[in-house]
């Protein structure tokens, strides 16, 4: 939450960090996924994927503020859980199944 002072009015912003990220997409999914992120300048985001066990399996930085495609084609069918972490915060954790 941020309280703003400007031209004597007071205001109040929500900062919802869920909000800057969607689900990614297709689910289920076969070749690529995408993810829809809103960064500021210096926000450091990044996906993992960890397998059933809990292993992480996959990772990558989310660096497009929009759309980022993800290559998952080598990644084995199966049952995942996703993680999208924005500067250091998780703010989704979602499951994943990819298919073949």
């Amino acid at each position: 939450m941020a309280i703003n002072f400007k031209n004597g009015q007071i205001s109040v912003a929500e900062n919802n960090p869920r909000e800057k990220v969607g689900s990614p997409y297709p689910n289920p999914a076969n070749g690529t996924l995408t993810i829809d992120v809103q960064l500021n300048k210096d926000d450091i985001a990044d996906f993992c994927l960890f397998d059933v066990t809990g292993m992480l399996i996959y990772t990558c930085k989310l660096t497009v503020n929009g759309q980022n495609t993800i290559d998952i084609a080598k990644l084995s069918q199966g049952i995942y859980i996703n993680k999208i972490v924005i500067n250091g915060i998780t703010v989704r954790t979602s499951k994943l199944v990819i298919v073949r």
